[in-house]
Order: structure tokens, then C-alpha cells, then sequence
């Protein structure tokens, strides 16, 4: 069953990216800041297997779930687990359990009230993959897998204030991993034939969106040079944002670090939501003294892209979620042991941006 278990992971490093096998050059710094911006740290996940790729929900009686990945089972599925106070959890029950891996470790919730968990299920070394939607009114019983794009597409949706999906999947369909979008005007059963959102040389890979409540579209990626070593985890690692109105024209990529193919790494790249709906730019960074520091930058709907800060985290894969009472959940991903990851978290007593040590860039 280890050895098993191993392989997995080597496959799954090889394949969407996932930092199991790569990830220990990037432990982040130790984090010094006083106890009033900042709780106690908290581990979320429990097992010898490796949980990642999380994902916050709050329910309308202000119940927070948390789903995420792991292999505990012997294969990737997705589970989940849930809490009235953001401290005390349940115990986690499985979620989504098929044959074959399955990575939908993106949740949403639409405008029906159902809440969807979308992402790759199928094998990445074989390209027999594709994105699938499961979805569910409780949070209990879910939906079977929905087959929604072309196989060798791996992606996430958000639904517009106009009640459409839209998602977004990385592809190599010109030969690269470019970033492509596609929209469905009724609810998932049909979608139109995907545009590409980016279209150049280098590897356009981990990325994160979200729409804004105006209809606002935002999209951060990491882009990387293939023929650096180190992949996405290499010296040629840049994070980029882009917008759209429509969902069909997008702003020009903008680099939010420094020169690209500096020798540092910016990289890990997600999109969190502050209690007030201020979206933040988040990511891992090698260029600051002191080792691998999260930083995080606002983008909407303030935009200020200097205004660079070190967040309370100390892992990949941040996460954020705003609780009913004001205090907000950070999580993130951490090496327990050997290859194993789990997610921890803090709770603040809110988000506050400005308190947040400020960094130079």
C-alpha cells in the first residue's frame, strides 16, 4: 500500500504539478508578527497521506466546510469536513470516490444554491483526463462526476452575475499549456467551443479565478520557461494577472513580480476573497530576505499592485474564507514529514490588509 501510495504521487507530481515531491526547497520563513493581527496555528488535515489543493464554503446557518484532496484511501478523492466555529471540526467523510483520480478541489456555489466541486478527474500520464463538475445542496450528497470539456483540459468555473458559467482550463493544444476559456448559458449542459485567454512559448500553469460582483473577471497564473530546471518551481517562475468584463476580452497579461526570468522564484498562485470583497493576488516568493515568503497584492476593486505585503501564512495553496462573526480563516499547505502534507490554518480576528507587514518588491 506505501509503495503504491508513492507511486501515485510520482505520478501526480509529473503530471498537474501537484509539490509533493518538489516542495521542500520551499518551506517559507518563519513568521514574527504580533498576536493581535495573527492567531494561534492550526493543523486542519490529519493523515499520513498527503491532503492539498483546499478549498472554503460557508453554508446559509453559517456551517464552514472544507474540501480537499488526498490519497489516503489509496487513490485521489476528494473529502471533506466542516465546523460551526472555525475551530472545532468534524471528523472528515469522502466526498467524491471513483476509480480513477479525482482532483475537484474547486467549490462554488451558484446562484441555484447548489454548491459545485470542479477539477481534473482522470489519469494526467496517460492524457486521459478532463474536467468534471459534481454538485450538491447539502454538502453531504453529491451528484455524480459531469463530464464538461475536451479531454487533456484541466479547469475550474465560476458563475457570473448573469447566472452563466464561465471556466477556465489549462491545455496543450497548440503544443504548450496555455490557458483557454469556454462558457455555458445553461448551467453546465452545453459550453461554447473554448478561446484562449494566453498564447506564447513559455508554460502557463497553475492559475486561480474568480468573478467579482460586478462580473468582473480574474485570472492570476504562473508562467514558467519549460527548458529551466525546476519547472513551475525553477528560477524563471512569474505570476501574472489579467481581466475581462465580458469573459471574452482580456486585459494584456500583467507581470505582478519583478523582471521576467530573474533569478528568483514567484510562484503557487491563488485568489482570495477578503469579508469586505476585496479580492487579493497571493503567491510564494524567493526573492525577499529571510527564505520563501507569502505575499499577497489587492487587485479588486482596489488595485494597487505596489503595495506589496507579507500574509500570515507559512505554505502553499493559501486559502482564505470570511466567517459569519468577522474572523477570517487562512490555510495553507505544509511538509509534516518525509513527503507528507497536511493543511493548517489561522483564524484572525478579520483581514486586515493594511496590518499586514509591508514588503519591498
Amino acid at each position: 500500500m506505501r509503495l503504491r501510495a508513492s507511486n501515485q504521487r510520482m505520478r501526480r507530481w509529473r503530471g498537474l504539478g501537484l509539490l509533493v515531491m518538489a516542495y521542500a526547497f520551499l518551506v517559507p520563513a518563519p513568521l514574527v508578527v504580533g498576536d493581535d493581527v495573527n492567531g494561534p496555528v492550526r493543523q486542519l488535515t490529519f493523515s499520513d497521506a498527503n491532503d492539498e489543493d483546499g478549498a472554503f464554503a460557508v453554508a446559509d446557518d453559517g456551517t464552514v466546510y472544507f474540501a480537499w484532496i488526498s490519497d489516503r484511501a489509496g487513490n485521489t478523492d476528494v473529502w471533506m469536513k466542516s465546523s460551526r466555529d472555525g475551530i472545532h471540526w468534524t471528523e472528515p467523510w469522502p466526498v467524491v470516490q471513483t476509480p480513477v483520480d479525482d482532483l475537484m478541489n474547486h467549490l462554488a456555489r451558484t446562484s441555484d444554491g447548489r454548491f459545485h466541486l470542479t477539477g481534473r478527474r482522470g489519469q494526467w500520464d496517460t492524457g486521459q483526463y478532463a474536467t468534471w463538475d459534481s454538485s450538491s445542496k447539502d454538502m453531504i450528497n453529491w451528484s455524480d462526476p459531469v463530464h464538461w470539456t475536451e479531454l487533456g483540459a484541466a479547469g475550474t468555473f465560476q458563475e457570473s452575475p448573469d447566472g452563466h458559467y464561465w471556466l477556465v482550463f489549462l491545455s496543450r493544444r497548440l503544443g504548450n499549456y496555455d490557458l483557454y476559456v469556454q462558457c455555458s448559458r445553461d448551467k453546465g449542459k452545453t459550453w461554447s467551443e473554448p478561446t484562449a485567454v494566453t498564447n506564447n512559448p513559455k508554460e502557463d500553469f497553475i492559475f486561480s479565478l474568480r468573478i467579482a460582483s460586478d462580473g468582473t473577471r480574474i485570472l492570476l497564473w504562473e508562467q514558467h520557461d519549460a527548458s529551466v530546471r525546476g519547472g513551475l518551481l525553477g528560477k524563471s517562475a512569474d505570476v501574472y494577472l489579467s481581466t475581462s468584463t465580458d469573459g471574452v476580452d482580456w486585459t494584456p497579461p500583467k507581470l505582478l513580480t519583478p523582471e521576467p526570468d530573474k533569478p528568483e522564484t514567484d510562484t503557487i498562485p491563488s485568489l482570495i476573497e477578503g469579508p469586505d470583497g476585496q479580492i487579493y493576488a497571493v503567491w510564494i516568493t524567493t526573492r525577499l530576505p529571510g527564505g520563501p515568503t507569502v505575499v499577497g497584492v489587492p487587485v479588486w476593486p482596489r488595485r494597487d499592485l505596489s503595495d506589496l505585503r507579507r500574509l500570515p501564512a507559512e505554505g502553499y495553496s493559501v486559502r482564505g474564507q470570511a466567517l459569519r462573526d468577522g474572523r477570517y480563516l487562512l490555510a495553507w499547505v505544509k511538509r509534516v514529514s518525509g513527503s507528507n502534507h497536511d493543511y493548517f490554518y489561522r483564524t484572525l480576528d478579520g483581514f486586515d490588509f493594511s496590518a499586514f507587514e509591508p514588503v519591498s518588491p
